[in-house]
């Protein structure tokens, strides 16, 4: 399944597919000259990641965690998978669709609303719709990088509610649950070179949840996580792919109700991204392309995580996300729509829509 989803969707992305009704600029020969050669970093980045996921599985496998390898194995296995699968899917997309130059490459859009599908409720148990609000701007640092402010609230429309499937029990309502979120960074890039660039990226995550039992209990957990100093880097794999990944420390907080909270060392933070960009040509009012993205988040501060056998609570999910950018001629913003799901126990999935400005290929 974790397979099949990345695949459906890039074979969408394919069959919308086009020529561009309008011819792109004509390049340079310096343009030409320091375009990334697709087909060699491909297989750089396969071979890397082919070592880190050997690397990292030889850490479980072979060593075990009696040396420590639930965080950094787990994240090498996971980055080595996504570098490995975005290698395969690049190279199917390249020879497809081509691997030239975009003129208006997918982003991040500066504004969207959007709604998460928690998954499917069985046995008369209910599962809230959770909708979502993201502000994302960035300001350009004029030819050596960029900063990037991204906040998003989330709330539940109601509250979960959880059956006891005990015979004995005749599925009583055992819990209730409901909860809301806010999630705040602050990313700096600073470009190396053309196809090279690094990030710093501070962030804060906010969990506020609600329990409510079948003894007339109640309680409210307050949960914070914090990565203060979250680093990573992207390269340019060619002119419509990228490769990137962050790790980072972070520090967990929880307290209850009004009560005194502790504070702590947490997991190590991490993510792997694969992206891959498409041109799609004249569809419906305008231009429109459109951006895979393959992830490994090394997290699993929202339940959401990938277990393998006797593996069970290391890894963070994998997603995969699609956005769908359209933009009329001559327009300064354009429409965005994304499909996203977190592959791993679980996980959900989200649709958005958000309006993103002319934006450059190494903005997020």
């Amino acid at each position: 399944m974790a397979s099949l989803i990345p695949s459906l969707l890039v074979g969408l992305s394919l069959s919308a597919a086009a020529e561009p009704t309008e011819a792109a600029p004509a390049e340079s020969a310096d343009d030409v000259a320091a375009r990334p050669r697709g087909r060699g970093s491909r297989i750089a980045l396969g071979i890397g990641s082919g070592v880190g996921f050997a690397a990292g599985a030889a850490w479980y496998f072979v060593l075990g965690d009696t040396y420590g390898a639930g965080d950094p194995a787990s994240l090498m296995v996971g980055g080595g998978m996504i570098g490995a699968g975005g290698v395969l899917a690049g190279a199917a997309v390249a020879g497809l669709a081509g691997d030239d130059a975009l003129v208006d490459a997918v982003s991040s859009p500066a504004i969207a609303a959007g709604l998460g599908y928690n998954g499917g409720a069985w046995a008369g148990e209910a599962i809230p719709y959770s909708p979502k609000l993201s502000l994302s701007p960035a300001v350009p640092l004029g030819d050596w990088g960029q900063l990037g402010l991204s906040s998003s609230a989330s709330t539940d429309l109601g509250a979960s509610l959880d059956l006891d499937p005990r015979p004995q029990a005749g599925t009583e309502p055992v819990l209730e649950a409901s909860g809301r979120s806010v999630d705040l960074s602050a990313e700096l890039q600073v470009y190396a070179t053309r196809h090279v660039w690094f990030a710093l990226r501070p962030m804060t995550q906010v969990r506020v949840e609600q329990f409510q039992y079948a003894d007339g209990q109640s309680q409210t957990l307050h949960r914070r996580a914090t990565m203060p100093a979250t680093a990573g880097a992207w390269f340019n794999v060619s002119d419509r792919q990228r490769f990137g990944m962050y790790v980072g420390p972070r520090w967990d907080r929880i307290r209850t109700g009004d009560g005194e909270g502790s504070t702590w060392l947490g997991p190590l933070y991490g993510e792997a991204h694969y992206d891959l960009q498409l041109d799609h040509g004249r569809l419906l009012w305008g231009e429109s392309h459109s951006r895979v993205r393959l992830s490994y988040l090394h997290t699993n501060f929202d339940g959401a995580g990938f277990n393998a056998g006797a593996m069970v609570g290391f890894a963070g999910p994998f997603r995969v996300e699609w956005d769908l950018s359209i933009r009329k001629p001559d327009a300064r913003w354009a429409w965005q729509a994304g499909l996203d799901a977190d592959i791993g126990e679980g996980g959900g999935a989200a649709m958005s829509i958000g309006l993103t400005p002319p934006n450059a290929w190494r903005k997020r």
